[in-house]
């Protein structure tokens, strides 16, 4: 890659060689990419040392602080409406119906897409008034939640009215997964998406976003309700402080700025 860009041996490349291939990376790359070509080869000159005949200096580090990481624009929530065309649209599909109480707990709880695939029946409350979160299941693996902390989360009437009815239908046993696919499979997050995520949205005319959106509309929704942003963070796994910083424009919806007209 560097003789074809550059033009020159590549274990004769030094800092200025180095600097004009960043540059080149700069103009054609996202930053993202960029700033990983100059680590791996960072990473791959150190290997180099003394089996290549490259010189001991090696001339890309410090480059990779010239690429800032883009931040993403965070999602826009569900609006209420959105969430009741989503639901509806679940539970009216032939052929994805058997989703519509995964969805719905989503919405409901908001916790990790994964938590809600991991969760079992021994984990919800006999009187199903709140669900004990410990396990996250992503493609089959089996993990703890991404903080590594366990929590319980208090149902609201609906959600524990649903996972009730569930759970006298199937007459599970206690360590048997509360969502799975119509075969009895754990839910795998990417088949989910791309099938019946999709046509879902697109069938009921919302605009798309990917299902762990579903976690953001909870948590904003419950803050633009007037719920403490600490209970908010508790009940879904995050950190109050990152809580704050992402969802500050919803838990103080006024301008922070006098009104001088």
């Amino acid at each position: 890659m560097l003789e074809k860009v550059l033009n020159v041996p590549a274990n004769t490349i030094g800092k200025r060689e180095a600097e004009r291939f960043a540059d080149i990376c700069t103009n054609s790359l996202q930053s993202s990419t960029a700033k990983a070509r100059i680590w791996l080869l960072v990473s791959c000159w150190d290997w180099a040392k003394g089996k290549y005949h490259v010189a001991e200096e090696n001339p890309f580090k410090g480059l990779a602080v010239r690429f800032r990481s883009q931040q993403k624009k965070p999602s826009q929530p569900f609006s209420a409406s959105e969430v009741q065309a989503i639901l509806e649209g679940f539970r009216s599909s032939v052929y994805y119906s058997p989703y519509a109480d995964f969805v719905t707990f989503l919405f409901g709880v908001g916790c990790r897409i994964g938590e809600a695939v991991g969760l079992r029946w021994e984990n919800v409350a006999t009187d199903f008034t709140s669900v004990y979160i410990c396990e996250s299941i992503t493609r089959g693996v089996v993990a703890s939640t991404k903080t590594k902390r366990s929590r319980t989360v208090n149902l609201s009437p609906s959600i524990a009215a649903m996972l009730r009815r569930r759970k006298e239908n199937q007459q599970p046993e206690p360590s048997d997964l509360v969502f799975t696919t119509p075969t009895g499979l754990s839910i795998n997050d990417r088949n989910f998406r791309r099938r019946a995520w999709t046509q879902v949205l697109k069938a009921v005319g919302v605009p798309y976003r990917k299902p762990y959106t579903s976690r953001s509309t909870a948590i904003s929704h419950a803050l633009a309700a007037g719920v403490d942003y600490i209970s908010v963070a508790k009940a879904a796994g995050h950190s109050p402080q990152v809580l704050h910083e992402n969802y500050a424009n919803v838990i103080e919806r006024r301008s922070v700025f006098v009104d001088f007209n």
